[in-house]
């Protein structure tokens, strides 16, 4: 086989830059050149998160929307830019998803509300039971000498 060098395998173009190019032609090179993704962040990451955070009341969980809405990007996105901008597809992607967290905590919320209130409540002793069980106690506790009753019973017969 024959040798190639590795100044050969280089491309000779420069490197794209990408935060001159507008967001459309970013949406289409991000899914093959993920250095495209970061010029789109710079632009939408405020709105993404900002969004999020106003739904979602969390910021921890605003964070991730903000990461797997950006995620979906590298994927098969669905952006049309006949329908609209990319702000605007960001923007309904996030209230979407957003909303969905909500109703999904809303859910599970809500399930473990019914099996609380499904759960019957423990028995708790009546005063009678409680008396009852310390009087067992002491006696079973008195029943069995201690080290120390033992020692004072060998040293004095009283005991």
């Amino acid at each position: 086989p024959p040798v190639v060098e590795a100044h050969a395998l280089r491309s000779t173009e420069p490197a794209p830059d990408w935060a001159a190019q507008p967001d459309d032609v970013l949406l289409r090179a991000v899914r093959t050149d993920a250095t495209a993704m970061g010029p789109l962040y710079d632009r939408y990451a405020r709105l993404v998160y900002g969004l999020a955070r106003a739904v979602l009341q969390n910021d921890a969980e605003a964070e991730d929307l903000t990461q797997e809405v950006f995620m979906t990007l590298c994927e098969d996105h669905g952006y049309d830019p006949s329908r609209g901008t990319v702000g605007a597809y960001l923007t309904t992607v996030t209230r979407t998803r957003a909303i969905d967290r909500v109703r999904r905590r809303s859910r599970r919320v809500r399930l473990l509300r019914e099996q609380w209130v499904a759960t019957p409540a423990p028995l708790s002793p009546t005063p009678a039971d409680e008396l009852s069980m310390a009087r067992r106690v002491a006696k079973r506790t008195l029943a069995r000498p201690t080290p120390t009753m033992c020692w004072r019973r060998r040293r004095d017969p009283r005991w």
